[in-house]
């Protein structure tokens, strides 16, 4: 008989957010079964590339195994597998492998994305046992702007992400960020460079900073592979646009070599954090990393702390719904205010790693 490789899903079936937006995508109940799957199915494990399953509108709920809760509508008609998988080989004539179809390659994207803890560190550390807090389940990543690997981000298994800053910083970069340094598989090219007190630099240096400083790194090389590169952070304001505008039309094959664009913003609205993502990703088609982010405003308007949590909650959410939107990192890893970002972005209560009423939303995305 004619086998076929196929992923089940060992968590909960989930609904299509496109026609059921307000479904739980994951039950993750079911996954505590997951060892059950040979026992249920009668099926081998394999070590194949897998296919990855649609479950037609026209399969009866009645018929999908136990292991397989599901949360949404009776009469979805778009089941999808969610992204916590297994490979297991089934024959071709089994009952869970008839009329099924496989997921597109940007469905399963976008399903594991989501699925995915979105909410990363912009480590000031002001607050040290703060990184008690975080673990690789419950952060996306951690950056200091710099290539300092903290040790207990290492020991806690946190994705570390190391950053060639500002041109000042070139060479000690170079000295330090090897193939497989910090672990994380991104490399983050320079910070705000469309602003005059950071690494302000037009996009033609950039450009030269870029292919002589991070483009080597994305080659693996003595059996460690290549980062993948965020392309240089922008502060929100029309120079910011102006700036990608400009790269992308004078150096398109560096920029096509970006696997993502960073971008700040501080503010007092969130929708308008929102809007800057969703203009970046529109114009340019790249998937965006949020790197700071804070309510706050530099011409002394001031967030209250009631809506610095609703600030915090509307952008993870955002984020978290939208697989183009890769992370989102709150300029707040301290206690009190702090380079000019007030208070009330604080994710932490104390110098004891607490964390406020902020860090628990954020944390909790």
């Amino acid at each position: 008989m004619r086998l076929s490789t196929v992923t089940f899903a060992l968590a909960a079936l989930v609904a299509s957010s496109a026609a059921h937006p307000h479904a739980p995508l994951i039950n993750h109940e079911g996954i505590a079964k997951r060892h059950n799957i040979a026992r249920d199915l009668g099926v081998a494990h394999t070590a194949d590339v897998p296919h990855h399953i649609r479950f037609p509108g026209t399969h009866d709920l009645e018929d999908v195994p136990e292991w397989l809760e599901y949360d949404g509508p009776e009469d979805n008609d778009n089941l999808v597998t969610p992204s916590y998988t297994d490979d297991w080989t089934l024959p071709e004539d089994h009952e869970y492998v008839k009329n099924i179809t496989k997921v597109s390659a940007r469905d399963l994207e976008e399903l594991e994305d989501r699925a995915t803890h979105k909410g990363g560190l912009a480590w000031s550390s002001q607050v040290p046992k703060g990184l008690s807090q975080f673990n690789s389940s419950n952060t996306f990543g951690l950056y200091n702007w710099g290539t300092y690997w903290i040790p207990e981000v290492k020991q806690r298994g946190i994705k570390y992400f190391p950053m060639l800053k500002s041109y000042e910083k070139r060479q000690s970069f170079q000295q330090t960020v090897k193939q497989g340094y910090g672990n994380g598989g991104y490399v983050l090219a320079m910070n705000e460079v469309n602003h005059v007190e950071q690494a302000q630099m037009d996009p033609g240096r950039a450009n030269w900073m870029i292919q002589t400083y991070l483009l080597p790194l994305k080659k693996a090389k003595n059996g460690k592979p290549g980062f993948k590169l965020i392309c240089p952070s922008v502060a929100n304001g029309p120079t910011g646009i102006a700036w990608y505008d400009k790269f992308y039309k004078n150096h398109r094959a560096t920029f096509d070599q970006c696997d993502g664009i960073s971008v700040h913003y501080y503010g007092t609205e969130h929708q308008k954090v929102i809007d800057w993502m969703q203009m970046f990703w529109d114009r340019y088609k790249k998937p965006v990393w949020l790197t700071e982010y804070g309510c706050n405003s530099w011409s002394g308007r001031t967030c209250s702390a009631t809506y610095a949590r609703t600030f915090v909650r509307e952008i993870g959410e955002f984020c978290q719904a939208q697989w183009w939107c890769k992370t989102h990192m709150i300029f707040g890893t301290f206690k009190d205010a702090y380079s000019g970002v007030s208070k009330v972005n604080a994710i932490f209560a104390d110098s004891t790693g607490k964390l406020s009423e902020v860090g628990k939303i954020f944390k909790s995305l």
